[in-house]
């Protein structure tokens, strides 16, 4: 009960952070739809560990929450990453974006869109290595 005790009250300030940041901030903005979706990941994985918990044996449950705090990591890397970029855009090259894409709806969807291309791209070194790993040791073994 001690290992997912912590997960019974992140969602708590999870919530209240999510909660916050959508009614105080325009979260259509493509920086803060970012950030938002920054705060909707730990959330939505904190709650699928709570679940997991009660659902599945205590080794599962180990490996579930390994792996669903590894993709909280990455995703708030790439968020922040992409964070940067856009700071980047907005203040070197401000007219270029309005000019390019007026609408900021569409601007968040791009940003949104690249944070996960983002998150895949760095995805495929932490997990090409081990990948391959695993398939020379299952070759040297036959």
């Amino acid at each position: 009960m001690l290992l997912v005790l912590p997960e019974y009250f992140i969602p708590i300030f999870l919530f209240m952070g999510v909660y916050g940041m959508y009614h105080g901030v325009e979260i259509s903005h493509p920086l803060y739809s970012v950030l938002f979706l920054d705060l909707i990941f730990p959330l939505a994985a904190s709650i699928l560990n709570m679940f997991a918990y009660h659902m599945v044996p205590i080794e599962k449950y180990v490996m579930v929450a390994n792996v669903t705090s590894a993709i909280c990591i990455q995703i708030h890397c790439n968020c922040w990453c992409a964070t940067s970029i856009i700071r980047y855009f907005y203040i070197v090259h401000e007219k270029w974006i309005h000019d390019k894409v007026p609408n900021v709806r569409k601007q968040s969807l791009v940003a949104i869109i690249f944070t996960f291309l983002l998150f895949f791209v760095f995805l495929i070194p932490a997990l090409g290595y081990p990948l391959s790993l695993g398939k020379f040791l299952i070759n040297k073994k036959q």
